[in-house]
């Protein structure tokens, strides 16, 4: 069943500024199995805005947006193998 459908578009400039501003931004929006991905891949700012991205588009879909209780780290995001 599809509660909705979301998009978002982050700029990873604007996600280098947070990371800049909060070293622990990363570790704000990302769950545990995120950050240990994040960190093998040698803290890519791309990855981050990727990731900020996809969980506010699905905050989006869900109709809940950050005031609903939802963070960041409540949603992951995982690749699955082919």
């Amino acid at each position: 069943m599809v509660v909705g459908i979301g998009t978002d578009i982050v700029s990873i400039s604007r996600i280098e500024r947070a990371v800049s501003k909060r070293p622990a931004f990363a570790k704000r929006i990302l769950s545990e199995k995120e950050l240990l991905f994040f960190f093998e891949r040698n803290s890519s700012p791309a990855f981050l805005a990727g990731r900020f991205a996809s969980k506010e588009a699905v905050m989006k879909a869900l109709g809940t947006g950050l005031s609903q209780g939802i963070r960041f780290k409540d949603i992951e995001i995982i690749y699955k193998n082919k």
